[in-house]
């Protein structure tokens, strides 16, 4: 190939690394104008050929080729056939792949090569054709990762294997010491997790020392939010990874720079279901990190308190114990009375089995006297009474209970499967596991349950509910139905209905199934649990019904629906707002008219003194001026918020509102209509009119005067 009479590839210096070449502007003096010349057509056609690629431009891309393009220099950072790739277009990467100078080892400015670029797109077409062609397998980027490393990022998993099979390193490192298999955790791709294991690589293999903590590829392996809700992956998958890993034999208990385990970061990052999948597959509970904390003390001592997590951890079998062994007494009365105070922070719900389950597990009663029993005021009433009883029936300990202390170390770790093994009777079970209930209530079985209910998994699903599991029982304070609720899955709602799920039962939250459907608006939801025989107008704790939950979340259509039913809708929330008033602050006049024909009081005052015409005359803004939301009035959930904010600080705005839909004049009118009263006052003594002035509400004063 030439630019003009000279041979292109002999004329352009190479940068410094065999086999690459790179187009420099300066112009050796030797060769005079002419070179310049050269150079400068060179460049023009290697511009147009990059211009004609991102055109998908087939007819030009050819002739600029037969004219001495070079399909093997730098423009913009990238070869031809890297924009190619990048575009898309097979043609054109046909074409220049099939071009007689290209080189299949040509790397871009990012020292990628074509096989790396193409690993990295999952294009296992053209890796067979690049690997056919000579291509160097571990040709390493500017950062060191080879194309096997390439295919963690966007888990191309068939790329992986062909690479492999060709000879690419599983154990490649990086210039910062990560293998292909630490960035297939990284980037939860676990498709190529399962190849990698597949042909034997070191899964315990770390970065160097001054990189990532020196985290384990299992460490990373382990879910975080970052990763479930911004990269968008699935909680399942890197679940799945921590298994396959485990499987694979990998060190669950090695610890990071810092001293921290995989069991440290699932309890850093409030991931419980690791937590317990962790505890079951014998990770050690009391491995310390930098600071001297222990995985229970990690879960308390946090600025937010793991407190279910602290739970759990002493229900696979965590010895308070063993922290303050051979400490003063003193101390160790500092730190029990330190715990115990923490624990009476901790939710009602978990505090009922945290505290039997920590004086069981940590005898440390015998460090205080009788008389010492005022420490114990912190607690309330029966927890005190549980306290109490231990002072009176435990201590000193049974023949019983130090039994029970010697046989759970004995069979640690996994203490709970290895409890279910022994050749005992399920009272036994029960007394060894500390009357935790691990069948019914297993904590990992319960997390997996609603994980695969959050994910639509209902084959998986299905399979946990033939284990028996109580799914009355809330996990992270919800139910499973609840969940099902929340996610609007109907098919799930009716599995977990057909398992015995109550629809009437509460979860952690005081709400129902049914409630929940109606906040988010699930009306065929709402629909099978009416044919579960559910009451329209069932209170949750806080004696609010569906509809009026279904009002305050601007869920109007589900109001209508509810109010079809039969639903009451002269009963308030607990902030003491009606539905109606909802329905007249988010300017809703078919709502408003449908309140009213079923039986809606148009005069009730709300809690802050106001009838529905007030809120409607403000617009709403009276509501949210005072963080009193109505979604039904925004575009979306941040404008509500940010018009919330611009409230407090300047004169009242609607420019965020839904104007198509939004009606208050229509519902003004309406009120009026049905004989509201104009002239009643709030508790600031505004009447309707002096409302609709103070928020601007211009168009609204004929009707109001």
């Amino acid at each position: 190939m030439t630019f003009g009479h000279e041979n292109c590839r002999s004329m352009v210096p190479r940068d410094g690394q065999t086999g690459r070449i790179g187009i420099r502007r300066e112009t050796p003096s030797c060769c005079g104008g002419t070179l310049s010349s050269s150079y400068n057509n060179a460049m023009d056609t290697l511009k147009g050929l990059h211009e004609a690629i991102i055109d998908n431009d087939v007819d030009v891309v050819c002739k600029l080729l037969q004219e001495g393009a070079d399909v093997n220099s730098i423009y913009n950072q990238e070869t031809a056939f890297s924009k190619a790739l990048a575009v898309g277009n097979d043609i054109i990467i046909s074409k220049i792949i099939n071009f007689e100078t290209f080189d299949p080892n040509q790397p871009n400015r990012a020292e990628r090569s074509p096989l790396f670029n193409a690993a990295l797109r999952g294009r296992n077409d053209v890796v067979r054709v690049l690997i056919s062609l000579g291509a160097i397998i571990d040709q390493r980027d500017y950062q060191g990762v080879t194309p096997l490393g390439a295919t963690a990022y966007y888990n191309h998993g068939e790329a992986a294997e062909l690479l492999i099979q060709h000879g690419a390193d599983v154990n490649s490192e990086s210039n910062n010491g990560e293998t292909p298999l630490y960035r297939a955790c990284a980037n939860v791709s676990d498709t190529v997790v399962e190849v990698l294991l597949r042909y034997n690589c070191d899964v315990n293999k770390k970065p160097k020392s001054n990189h990532s903590q020196n985290r384990t590829p299992f460490m990373e392996a382990v879910p975080s939010k970052y990763q479930e809700e911004v990269q968008g992956k699935q909680k399942s998958k890197m679940l799945d990874i921590m298994k396959l890993l485990i499987a694979q034999g990998c060190d669950i208990n090695a610890q990071d720079s810092r001293g921290n385990t995989a069991l440290h970061y699932a309890i850093e990052r409030t991931e419980t279901l690791a937590v317990c999948l962790l505890a079951e597959c014998g990770a050690d509970l009391h491995l310390l990190e930098e600071n001297g904390l222990s995985s229970f003390e990690a879960a308390l001592s946090h600025s937010e308190p793991r407190y279910e997590i602290a739970t759990y951890l002493l229900a696979y079998g965590f010895e308070i114990e063993r922290c303050l062994a051979n400490k003063p007494r003193e101390d160790v009365k500092a730190a029990w009375e330190s715990l115990l105070k923490t624990i009476t922070l901790a939710p009602t719900s978990v505090r009922a089995m945290l505290l039997p389950l920590t004086i069981q597990s940590a005898p440390l009663f015998h460090q205080f006297s009788y008389e010492e029993k005022d420490k114990f005021k912190c607690l309330n009433e029966q927890e005190q009474e549980i306290v109490l009883r231990y002072f009176h029936k435990e201590c000193p300990p049974t023949l019983e209970k130090l039994c029970r202390k010697v046989i759970r170390r004995h069979i640690r770790p996994c203490i709970l499967r290895n409890i279910d093994t022994l050749p005992i009777t399920w009272s036994q079970k029960r007394f060894l596991a500390y009357n935790f209930c691990y069948k019914s209530h297993n904590p990992l079985k319960l997390y997996e349950l609603q994980l695969a209910i959050q994910e639509g998994n209902h084959k998986m699903a299905e399979q946990l509910l033939n284990i028996g599991l109580d799914l009355n029982t809330a996990i992270t304070e919800q139910t499973p139905l609840t969940v099902a609720a929340i996610v609007g899955d109907i098919e799930m709602v009716k599995l977990l209905l057909k398992h015995g799920a109550n629809p009437l039962v509460k979860d952690n939250q005081g709400q129902t199934a049914f409630h929940v459907a109606s906040r988010f608006g699930h009306i065929p939801v709402l629909e099978v649990l009416f044919s579960h025989g559910v009451d329209v107008d069932i209170p949750n704790i806080q004696c609010e019904t569906g509809l009026v939950c279904a009002a305050a979340h601007g869920k109007f259509e589900t109001v209508l629906f509810l109010l079809s039913k039969g639903a009451n809708p002269n009963k308030p929330n607990h902030s003491g707002i009606f539905p109606i008033h909802y329905a007249a602050g988010s300017g809703n006049d078919i709502v408003t008219s449908s309140i009213i024909e079923n039986g809606g009081d148009i005069h009730v005052l709300d809690a802050l003194g106001n009838t529905p015409l007030h809120v409607a005359a403000s617009r709403g803004q009276m509501y949210t001026a005072n963080n009193i939301n109505l979604p039904y009035l925004y575009k979306s959930e941040v404008l509500m918020h940010f018009d919330a904010i611009k409230l407090m600080a300047s004169p009242p705005s609607t420019s965020y509102f839904r104007e198509n839909v939004v009606k208050h004049l229509d519902v003004i009118e309406i009120l009026i209509s049905a004989g509201a009263d104009k002239a009643s006052l709030t508790n600031d003594m505004l009447t309707p009119f002096k409302v609709a002035e103070k928020y601007r509400f211009f168009d609204s004063f004929v009707l109001l005067q």
